[in-house]
């Protein structure tokens, strides 16, 4: 029981979130019902850094912005979880040898949803730091890096933007040297 509520999505142990019964460990159900007036609805979802740019200096530390924006002609309620430690966002990462890792945060955040109002043309903004996760530093190479995030809710997938930045090769000794270390 335990383990289930540490590990399993946040969706799946909150109150008011998956329906009982209705996931399993092999399928993803639906969250809870406020975003579902908006399934066909056109919602905008992108990634960016802060000030942009796609040129990064080696072990500089890199954090992006994510954009979720009502293009709808009605407001519609949305939870107000864009971090990926709340569960509801998925970041990926594809590194320059071209394998595709997700983001994994330091900690998960548990907590009741904070839904908003999202008036027509409204956007909310959160900032995530990406440069260290559970996994260890997230851009450890140099070279070209996509990134793009996938936002999950009220049966709602929302596919962003693919964000190329580019990590520097280290400039000095000093900076290979931190690079094996």
């Amino acid at each position: 029981e335990l383990r289930h509520l540490r590990h399993e999505a946040l969706l799946d142990v909150i109150p008011g979130g998956t329906a009982f019964g209705a996931s399993s460990h092999s399928e993803v159900a639906a969250a809870p019902a406020p975003m579902d007036q908006v399934k066909s609805a056109p919602v905008g979802l992108y990634v960016r850094t802060r000030p942009e740019r796609t040129l990064f200096e080696f072990a500089e530390p890199i954090t992006v912005e994510i954009k979720l924006e009502n293009q709808t002609e009605a407001a519609m309620i949305v939870p107000h979880m864009l971090k990926p430690e709340f569960g509801l966002m998925e970041i990926l990462i594809r590194n320059p040898r071209g394998q595709v890792q997700p983001y994994a945060p330091l900690f998960k955040l548990c907590g009741e949803a904070r839904y908003q109002e999202l008036p027509p043309g409204e956007k909310l903004f959160e900032s995530v730091f990406l440069g260290y996760g559970a996994q260890g530093f997230t851009f450890q190479e140099p070279g070209e890096y996509q990134i793009w995030a996938i936002y999950t809710a009220g049966g709602l997938r929302l596919r962003s933007n693919v964000l190329h930045i580019r990590v520097a090769y280290p400039q000095s000794r000093d900076e290979e040297q931190m690079a094996v270390y």
